[in-house]
């Protein structure tokens, strides 16, 4: 059980997550803004933050984050963050600010509780979560073969011997999605980089193209209940 500060201006979202956190007897405050989230978190001990990123009163999710790690005291804290918003770009910008995890609205419990779990049981820190590649082995094919080594919300990890450009979308088949209704038709590098531990190999980065929040709570579902698992 864990004490939890719950920060959002949303009436029902609070409701939500409440009830959530009450079903795995959790206990948490909730406050409505980022300045009552940075008083309470002065005068409270909390075990996790889970706070909105748009909030009014001109300190947002970002900022409340930011604040959290520049101090000494909450420094560590793990903090999830929700977010109506599915950009690259937004999702860069809560790695930097400090985030540890984040959640897409609306609110899902399986991912809650799962993502909660994770963080209370030290899965948190270096490794960020944008990272958080489940290890597969599967074949995987566009033009040429490759393996495909970790999988993601985001993405897929891959070892190729083949170079491939960055920014290029191809169409790929794997036996991974299988499981899934969700065919990864397209995907597009990110990175392509000489593999460090295979020779002759490259190691890439690839993201998926057009895929829908739903295509991405399946994955999200499957990642997280086997890093559960691995922990």
């Amino acid at each position: 059980m864990a004490r939890i500060l719950i920060v959002d201006d949303n009436e029902v979202t609070l409701k939500v997550i409440e009830s959530i956190l009450d079903s795995a007897n959790h206990t948490y405050l909730t406050a409505t803004s980022g300045y009552d989230a940075i008083e309470l978190l002065e005068r409270e001990k909390f075990d996790l933050l889970i706070t909105d990123v748009n909030m009014p009163g001109g300190v947002s999710g970002f900022d409340l984050a930011v604040t959290v790690r520049a101090g000494t005291e909450n420094k560590k804290l793990p903090i999830i963050f929700l977010t109506g918003r599915r950009d690259a770009r937004d999702i860069q910008k809560a790695i930097e600010s400090g985030a540890d995890d984040y959640i897409v609205k609306p609110v899902d419990q399986e991912i809650l509780l799962s993502k909660v779990s994770n963080l209370l049981n030290g899965f948190s820190g270096e490794t960020s979560y944008a990272e958080r590649y489940f290890p597969i082995e599967s074949e995987a094919a566009w033009d040429s073969n490759f393996r495909v080594i970790g999988i993601s919300e985001r993405g897929i990890k891959a070892i190729s011997r083949v170079m491939m450009p960055v920014n290029m979308k191809i169409k790929m088949d794997c036996k991974f999605f299988e499981m899934f209704e969700y065919k990864a038709e397209r995907v597009r590098v990110i990175s392509c980089e000489p593999s460090t531990e295979e020779e002759g190999c490259f190691l890439l980065i690839l993201t998926y193209v057009g895929c829908s929040e739903s295509d991405r709570q399946e994955i999200r579902r499957w990642v997280m209940s086997r890093l559960s698992k691995a922990s």
